[in-house]
C-alpha cells in the first residue's frame, strides 16, 4: 500500500487479508447460509421439477426392468401373454 493510502482503507484491507470475509466497503460477509436454508431451497427446488422428474420416471422404469430381467434379475410380477382359442 502506498504511504499516501487513507487509514481507513488499510485497516479495512488489513482486516479483509486476516478473515477474507469482508466485502470491499467494509461490510462484513457471512460466509455459509444456515443448513436449514439450503435445506429449504433444496426442498423447494425438488418440488417445482415434478414435472420433469415423474415422466422421466416412467419413461425410463420399463426399459430398465427389462434390461435387469435380461440379466436374470427376477423384478416385478411377469405379465403372463393372454391364452389363444
Amino acid at each position: 500500500m502506498s504511504p499516501t493510502a487513507e487509514p481507513a482503507v488499510e485497516a479495512v484491507e488489513a482486516e479483509a487479508r486476516e478473515s477474507r470475509a469482508v466485502d470491499i466497503e467494509g461490510h462484513k460477509i457471512k460466509e455459509n447460509a444456515s443448513i436449514w436454508t439450503q435445506l429449504l431451497l433444496a426442498y423447494g427446488v425438488h418440488k417445482s421439477l415434478i414435472f420433469i422428474r415423474v415422466p422421466l420416471t416412467a419413461a425410463v422404469t420399463p426399459k430398465i426392468v427389462k434390461t435387469l430381467r435380461g440379466w436374470g434379475w427376477n423384478i416385478g410380477p411377469r405379465v403372463k401373454p393372454p391364452k389363444s382359442k
